[in-house]
């Protein structure tokens, strides 16, 4: 038994509590990780749901009311002087897609955390964006569930004694997987974003 797979078993509301401060950093691999030991029935699927629910829509509350309290301190008047073109253009055309941003946000390391930074930035109504952030959340936690079922599949596949052993490095592995797979998707559109910003401060 590993250092982790004894800390579930023996601490399951402490096991709850990280996962819950995981979905500020990383979701997907905190939420995968978690679910090898529900399918073992060392955690309950019930919870780990609704903390990780609970857990996403807190992270994206936080960082709307950083961007809604941020703009007027030092930090702000830092960011408009470093980015003032991009700030002017997202003025005119973020709130416009808020909608489908915030939901493909969702699986897109980095843009997640900055997407409702923006909002509260901008001055999002804050019912509308709990709305859309509350809607986005339970997609994001059903795609988790659709994902940990066969991820569930691949671990009897392999060995559940097999993959528990080695449970520390599954989660580092889940982590360089996600950040890594969400970094190269942020890239390939980081050009498009960067253009439409220099033809928006342009026109």
């Amino acid at each position: 038994m590993t250092a982790l797979e004894f800390f579930v078993i023996n601490h399951p509301l402490w096991a709850y509590a990280i996962v819950f401060a995981g979905m500020l950093i990383e979701g997907e691999s905190f939420f995968l990780t978690a679910s090898i030991f529900a399918a073992e029935r060392e955690l309950k699927f019930g919870v780990l749901t609704a903390v990780s629910l609970a857990g996403m829509l807190a992270g994206d509350w936080l960082y709307y009311l950083f961007g809604r309290y941020s703009k007027k301190t030092r930090f702000g008047a830092w960011v408009m002087n470093r980015f003032p073109r991009y700030d002017r253009w997202l003025g005119r055309n973020f709130t416009a897609r808020y909608t489908r941003l915030a939901f493909l946000s969702k699986y897109i390391y980095f843009v997640n955390r900055l997407t409702p930074f923006l909002a509260g930035w901008h001055g999002f109504p804050q019912k509308t964006f709990l709305k859309i952030h509350f809607y986005a959340a339970v997609v994001w936690t059903g795609v988790m569930l659709i994902l940990s079922h066969f991820l569930a599949l691949l671990v009897e596949l392999v060995g559940v004694k097999f993959v528990l052993q080695r449970i520390e490095f599954v989660f580092i592995g889940l982590l360089i997987l996600f950040i890594g797979g969400e970094y190269i998707v942020k890239k390939l559109f980081a050009k498009r974003i960067e253009k439409n910003g220099e033809n928006g401060a342009a026109a």
